[in-house]
């Protein structure tokens, strides 16, 4: 197989675990025995390396069955996301909603638009938007951003001020109150109103996934959220009752790791 830079590949790192990756660029190895492919892999904030595969036929190798699905559906994610870039009237009749599952899509299979995510932001926020939109639509609008690691402050602070100001936060579920947590952590965004508002949501809705109580306990290590004891507590005593279902072991080491973090 002969990859072009640019290109959209699935590569498998020394420690076994495939990442979504890019070719960075290409170049010939000195002994002539065939090319090599410099990759920048990348997925999620934080998670970026460069690294050399052998040759061309291993990198071939690892294009599996699920992973040609995988950049068929983000080739075609990307082509369908331009229509919002192009189309002015096609993004201004969108909803949060429309948008929020649009970026969703985009999380879902790594597919980075930087137009799309800067319209569709500045969208949201001066479109009057965020007036018609559920507590769901932003924290899944707010999530997509922070799992492709695509940072947009203002958006963030607009939807903080929206819930906190408009006395929307009472409406917030478990999984809303674990995605915007995890949303403003993974992307660094400190909001002290809004995130103190969030963390001691957690003790009020409670939590009986597994998921949402393990990323709301690491966001709010991670953020650093001061008098948050009461909700520490609330996911301690779920745990331990078993109430929060099956831990994965990442899970597990993140709350852990959170716990310690705390003080707990």
């Amino acid at each position: 197989n002969e990859f072009v830079a640019g290109e959209f590949v699935v590569v498998q790192r020394s420690d076994g675990s495939m990442r979504f990756a890019s070719v960075d660029r290409l170049a010939s190895e000195s002994d002539g025995s065939g090319r090599e492919y410099l990759v920048r892999v990348s997925k999620g904030i934080g998670d970026a390396a460069l690294f050399r595969t052998e040759k061309a036929e291993s990198l071939g190798k690892l294009l599996v069955p699920w992973a040609k699905r995988l950049v068929e559906k983000r080739n075609l994610c990307l082509k369908l996301g331009m229509l919002y870039v192009d189309d002015k009237k096609l993004l201004g009749t969108s909803s949060a909603r429309d948008l929020a599952g649009t970026m969703w899509a985009h999380a879902k299979v790594c597919a980075v638009n930087e137009a799309l995510f800067l319209k569709a932001g500045n969208h949201v926020r001066k479109g009057g938007l965020l007036e018609k939109a559920s507590t769901q639509d932003m924290a899944i609008l707010l999530w997509a951003y922070a799992d492709l690691g695509w940072p947009n402050k203002r958006l963030f602070q607009a939807v903080g001020t929206k819930l906190v100001e408009g006395g929307r936060l009472d409406t917030c579920n478990q999984q809303d109150v674990s995605l915007l947590l995890w949303s403003h952590a993974k992307m660094k965004m400190w909001q002290e109103e809004f995130c103190q508002a969030l963390a001691a949501r957690v003790a009020q809705v409670g939590m009986t996934n597994s998921q949402a109580a393990s990323n709301s306990l690491w966001a709010m290590a991670e953020l650093g959220v001061a008098g948050c004891d009461g909700s520490v507590q609330v996911l301690c005593d779920l745990v331990q009752r078993g109430g929060v279902g099956a831990v994965t072991a990442q899970g597990a080491a993140n709350m852990l790791w959170a716990l310690a973090v705390l003080g707990r």
